[in-house]
């Protein structure tokens, strides 16, 4: 449902985005962004009236987009902590990498900054255009990673949108993905099990740090709230992770 804010919250308009359970929303100036759980579909409707404008089925990654794995070998590993992704000759040539079947999305951001490509208010708003981050979860008896592991997705969107991008993020769920707080990023990701990972994009996704966001006791329950905001006015990342405390997290000497 969408409120008309201005107009003491009066009801605009109501659609049914998935026929199952919707994993995770972002919204834009122009688009609403939702995650099917049981279609494996992405499907972008337009935020005045609820209208479908696009719909990307994401059930399968084809092995020319997972070209931009980090490391020597595509889909085994992270590579080095902080080194940047292998020049085109050191990664494998695109026959050689198996396609991964992903069991369901669980999360989606959509940076609004115009340096990832978002539209203005001035410009056309009839397709979205620019960057869309999608993260999956590797369905069962697959190649590539055990069941559950995390595919982190950087697509391209437009009028035949394609997925940039790919890489094995974690090895649990991904639970909750922000946006900067700069107009470059950073994107960060942080899983079920309170691992927080953050991405460079460019010349592809690679990991260029990560944090522990909690510590389980041995034999607890691995799964727990996590949840990430950026708040590009202050410079920050809000987080909480498990327990009563919001972290607020800045860059030293901001």
């Amino acid at each position: 449902r969408v409120w008309q804010k201005n107009r003491s919250f009066a009801l605009r308009a109501t659609a049914r985005l998935h026929q199952g359970p919707i994993t995770d929303l972002a919204v834009d100036r122009h688009f609403v962004y939702s995650l099917g759980e049981q279609d494996l579909t992405v499907k972008i409707w337009s935020v005045s009236d609820l209208k479908s404008v696009l719909s990307i089925s994401i059930d399968t990654l084809q092995a020319s987009a997972l070209i931009g794995m980090d490391g020597l070998q595509p889909l085994l590993g992270f590579g080095t902590m902080g080194a940047e992704p292998p020049l085109q000759s050191e990664r494998k040539e695109k026959d050689e990498l198996p396609s991964c079947l992903l069991s369901r999305l669980t999360a989606v951001r959509r940076p609004a900054s115009r340096w990832s490509g978002a539209q203005g208010s001035a410009r056309s708003s009839g397709i979205p255009r620019g960057m869309l981050f999608v993260a999956g979860a590797v369905a069962k008896d697959q190649d590539v990673a055990g069941e559950n592991a995390a595919v982190l997705m950087e697509w391209s969107l437009g009028a035949s949108p394609s997925c940039q991008s790919a890489i094995i993020a974690h090895d649990a769920p991904i639970v909750t993905i922000a946006y900067g707080p700069y107009d470059n990023g950073p994107l960060v990701t942080a899983d079920a099990k309170g691992l927080c990972r953050v991405w460079d994009c460019t010349p592809r996704l690679w990991c260029s740090q990560q944090i522990e966001a909690a510590q389980p006791s041995p034999g607890a329950d691995l799964k727990f709230s996590v949840a990430i905001a950026s708040d590009p006015l202050q410079n920050s990342l809000y987080s909480i992770a498990g327990d009563r405390r919001l972290l607020v997290w800045r860059q030293r000497g901001a």
